[in-house]
C-alpha cells in the first residue's frame, strides 16, 4: 500500500461563507468530492497535514462509506484509479493556505516564492 498525503481544509457548507467548518484528514479525492458537494470555491485554506497508508481501492471504499457510492461514482466513475495526488485535481492556488508553502503542490511553490521575491 502507498503513502498518500492528507490535508486540512475549511469547508463552507453548501458554499455558505457564514457556515464554515474545519475538516481534518482529507485526502485528494475527498477534496474533489467536497468541491462537488459544496461548490468549487467552498473549500479553502487547504494545507498538508501528513501522510496515511492507503491505495485507490481502500480510499474508494472509505469515501463510499462516508459520502455514498452514488456521489463517489458520479465524481470518479464506477471503475478506475482515484486521483491520489492533489496536483491532478487542478485546484486553484488561491484555495491553499497562503502561509504554508509546503501545502502547495511543488509547481506552485516555486511560483509563489518568485512572486513574493518580486
Amino acid at each position: 500500500m502507498d503513502m498518500i498525503n492528507y490535508y486540512t481544509a475549511n469547508v463552507a457548507l453548501g458554499g455558505d461563507l457564514r457556515n464554515v467548518v474545519s475538516r481534518k484528514g482529507c485526502t485528494a479525492p475527498e477534496l474533489a468530492l467536497l468541491r462537488m458537494i459544496h461548490g468549487d470555491t467552498a473549500i479553502t485554506n487547504i494545507s498538508l497535514a501528513g501522510k496515511v497508508k492507503a491505495d485507490s481501492d481502500t480510499e474508494r471504499d472509505r469515501l463510499s462509506q462516508i459520502y455514498g457510492d452514488d456521489r463517489v461514482n458520479a465524481e470518479f466513475g464506477n471503475y478506475g484509479e482515484l486521483p491520489l495526488d492533489v496536483k491532478k485535481l487542478r485546484i486553484p492556488k488561491e484555495m491553499f493556505a497562503p502561509t504554508n508553502p509546503i501545502s502547495l503542490p511543488p509547481q506552485m511553490r516555486k511560483k509563489q516564492v518568485a512572486e513574493e521575491a518580486a
